[in-house]
Formats: C-alpha cells, structure tokens, sequence
C-alpha cells in the first residue's frame, strides 16, 4: 500500500467491515499516517475517528479524475468546458504537434464532461 498523504481519495476495502452507507464512498485523507495500539491509521473526512490504512484503497488517477469531476459545480463545470474547447481549437492551429501529448487527457476530460453533461440535463428534466 502506497503511503497515503493528505488529500488523498480512498475507499473502504474488504480488509475490515464496511457498512452499507460506506461501501463504495469515496474519503478524502485528513491527516497522515499515524501509529495508533501498532496500527498504522488516518482520519478521514466526515468520518467519525480514524481507520486502518490497510482497510483503505487509493483511488487511481484515472478514477480521481472522474470523481472530481463528477463533483464540479455548474460554474468550475462550464469554465472547464470552455478552456478544453479553446485547448481543441489551439491544437489544431498547432502544426508542430507539440500539444499531442495531452490528446489522451483531452479526450478522458471531454469524454466525462459530456457525459456529465448529459446526466445534468437528464437530471433537470
């Protein structure tokens, strides 16, 4: 298991119980490892007490990226949207190519915002 650090996202594993409301929530680290009775533990938010580093899992980059998306709010939501289109735009006037290293990113980031596009405009309806 990675070190975990403040601001880190992690589930709850199976390593422990887990109870209904927790199963599959995501936490964010409030503090770092601490040695508590020869467990190594963190405080999570909105988590009363700490819990076991080894009943935790961090999140992958991929799937922070998605969460924190997810949890945008409507004005970050459009702003974002605008800058990727001007970043679109400003690859393709591009010849060199020097922006096709973000070509991945872009099409992750724009593929989940227009998927969140459309559950927002299914969930306004």
């Amino acid at each position: 298991m990675a070190w975990l650090e403040i601001g880190d996202l992690v589930v709850m594993n199976d390593k422990y119980p887990v109870s209904e409301r927790n199963k599959g929530r995501v936490f964010e680290v409030r503090s770092t490892v601490a040695t508590i009775g020869g467990t190594d533990c963190v405080w999570l938010e909105d988590y009363a007490g700490v819990y076991a580093v080894d009943g935790l899992t961090e999140l992958t980059l991929r799937e922070r990226a998605i969460y924190i998306l997810q949890h945008l709010s409507d004005e970050t939501f459009e702003r974002l949207t605008d800058m990727l289109g001007k970043l679109e735009v400003h690859q393709k006037e591009t010849a060199d190519g020097s922006l096709n290293q973000f070509v991945g990113f872009y099409k992750l980031i724009t593929g989940q915002i227009s998927h969140l596009h459309g559950e927002r405009v299914k969930g306004a309806r």
